[in-house]
């Protein structure tokens, strides 16, 4: 039997009105279980909708709505936009597989071909916002997602750096190794000490490499510093 998950874009008028009502099930029963949350009643809005769909629909950079797809049967979705134009980042926007489909390693296969399916489509990296849910901590970091600190409304991330293809000339990770010689020599390398150090090396302030800032100057050294904390950390 071919249990392989594939990945259909939800395209026609018919598939967008399905992905939104299995989107508003899901923010009630996994994201907001509780019906007195203020937050639902922003997410389950047609001004969330209209703001969503605006980013769908631009030309730059768009969001996608996705199926995850078993057996000709539709098990869950997914809602990613891959910024090609800029440094290659695909943000998980959200991620679900339907209740009745979960375990037995589904949504870890789902999450696999998420990443291949961005991969092919120009992503060098991906993050995503878990809400602070330790669960949902856990299932990420076992696909190799590591903590990013937090977005502007301090809603914690993680981030699964490149594996490959990174604009990082071999001098360039050695000057920045050079910096890091006293940690290395000690073997006390961790997340904060390669963030710290590869601030420092190119000036900018730490918390600058955490940020939503895609110009230049921050880009290459956060995708440094990714390198690095795969690599080492």
């Amino acid at each position: 039997m071919n249990d392989q998950i594939s990945i259909r874009e939800a395209i026609t008028e018919t598939d967008v009105a399905s992905f939104w009502a299995q989107l508003r099930v899901y923010q009630q029963r996994d994201i907001f279980p509780d019906p007195e949350d203020e937050s639902l009643d922003y997410f389950l809005s047609e001004d969330y909708r209209s703001q969503v769909q605006a980013v769908h629909d631009r030309q730059q950079n768009p969001l996608y709505y996705l199926f995850f797809r078993r057996h000709g049967q539709d098990i869950g979705f997914a809602m990613p936009a891959i910024f090609t134009t800029e440094d290659g980042k695909c943000f998980i926007m959200e991620f679900c597989v339907y209740p009745q489909y979960r375990g037995g390693g589904t949504g870890t296969q789902c999450a696999q071909a998420l990443l291949r399916w961005a991969k092919e489509r120009g992503a060098v990296y991906a993050e995503l916002n878990y809400g602070g849910d330790e669960r949902r901590q856990r299932f990420w970091a076992r696909l190799g997602f590591v903590p990013n600190g937090a977005d502007e409304w301090g809603e914690p991330l993680m981030l699964l750096p490149p594996e490959e293809d990174m604009p990082i000339t071999v001098e360039t990770a050695q000057k920045v190794l050079t910096d890091m010689g006293n940690a290395i020599k000690t073997r006390t390398i961790t997340f904060e000490g390669i963030t710290k150090v590869v601030a420092e090396h190119y000036n900018i302030k730490q918390d600058e490499l955490f940020n939503k800032k895609r110009t230049q100057n921050i880009a290459h050294p956060r995708q440094v510093a990714m390198y690095l904390c795969r690599e080492l950390a």
